[in-house]
Formats: C-alpha cells, sequence, structure tokens
C-alpha cells in the first residue's frame, strides 16, 4: 500500500524491520530481505507461492544478517510484551509517537492515515491526509 503511494513518504517516515516468525524458514526470508533490501522483498513477494503460502526468494545462509533478523524478532516481541499482548504478528505497525501499535494490515491506506492523524497523545499535528 505505502510503496503504490509515493506522496505518503513525504508525510511519514517509514522504518521496514524484517522478523521472522511465522514459519521455520520464517527468519532465514527475513534475512533475506535485509541482505537484499526492497528488491528481495519484492521477489520474494512476487514470487509467492499461495499454496506452500511461501515467498519466492532464496532462503538467507548468511550468518551477519541471520544475527539481524533473529535481534529484530526479539525486538518485536518485546515490543509486543511491553505492550501487554502475547500475539506476534506481521506486519506490526508501531507509532512510537502516539504510542500506538496494530497488528495485521490495515484495510486501506487512508484508514490507516487517518488512525494515525487522529491518535491521541501524538503530539503531531502534520497533515496525514
Amino acid at each position: 500500500m505505502l510503496q503504490k503511494n509515493p506522496a505518503v513518504w513525504e508525510k511519514l517516515t517509514v522504518h521496514w524491520v524484517p522478523v521472522g516468525v511465522i514459519k521455520p524458514t520464517s527468519m532465514a526470508k527475513a534475512a533475506t530481505v535485509i541482505a537484499g533490501g526492497m528488491s528481495a522483498l519484492r521477489q520474494d513477494e512476487n514470487q509467492f507461492d499461495r499454496t506452500g503460502e511461501s515467498g519466492g526468494a532464496a532462503v538467507s545462509t548468511n550468518p551477519k544478517t541471520i544475527v539481524e533478523a533473529r535481534e529484530n524478532t526479539a525486538a518485536l516481541i518485546r515490543l509486543m510484551s511491553e505492550q501487554g499482548t502475547k500475539v506476534i504478528a506481521t506486519p506490526t505497525l508501531w507509532y512510537p509517537q502516539g504510542h500506538w501499535i496494530k497488528t495485521g494490515v490495515p484495510p486501506s491506506l487512508a484508514i490507516l492515515l487517518a488512525a494515525l492523524k487522529h491518535t491521541p497523545g501524538s503530539g503531531d499535528d502534520r497533515d496525514l491526509s
């Protein structure tokens, strides 16, 4: 959603943090995205196998990026725990200025932006619409 709407990038700072939580191969897939960036993510998504529910990019065996994926995943688990939830889901959207966390894919970009704009205590007066 965000990639298809470049105007949003002028209004939000978005950080993608690959984590491995869904399948046994998820950590290695997250490491692949860390190593290859958005092109690896696009390949994984474009070649997604719906039957096997698995992305199309090869899994990484790079120890450095696997460690980074594990650290990212541990940080997500800590964040969710601090928020009082034991449910770990992807995607997880975190808006730290408003102490706002949502899991899952928002129904639309407009709904996501409206939620961010109206988050109590955000202290952010930027127009996100």
